[in-house]
């Protein structure tokens, strides 16, 4: 069975595709990110960044389609643990 190499355009969509949907997700469950604009349109910019960035390695390292797909979740996913990691050891002042 003969697959088709996955090119870097279709592999930044799939980034594109996820990283939106989880952004869309966040604003939709936190909807007073909304009044903070500079956090929010900050917080978009580096979901998309993430997304497109584990995207492109997962194509690289697999060259499939599964493979930008799962590259991009576990950068958003990593993304969120290194946000929560930093948010946790803040002090409460």
């Amino acid at each position: 069975m003969k697959q088709r190499q996955l090119t870097n355009w279709e592999a930044a969509k799939i980034g594109l595709l996820l990283s939106a949907a989880v952004a869309f997700l966040l604003l939709f469950i936190w909807p007073a990110s909304l009044q903070f604009t500079v956090f929010a349109t900050n917080a978009v910019i580096i979901i998309f960044l993430f997304g497109l960035t584990g995207a492109l390695a997962g194509k690289f390292l697999s060259r499939t389609q599964q493979g930008a797909w799962m590259g991009a979740a576990i950068m958003i996913i990593l993304l969120g643990w290194w946000l929560y990691t930093i948010a946790s050891k803040a002090p409460l002042d």
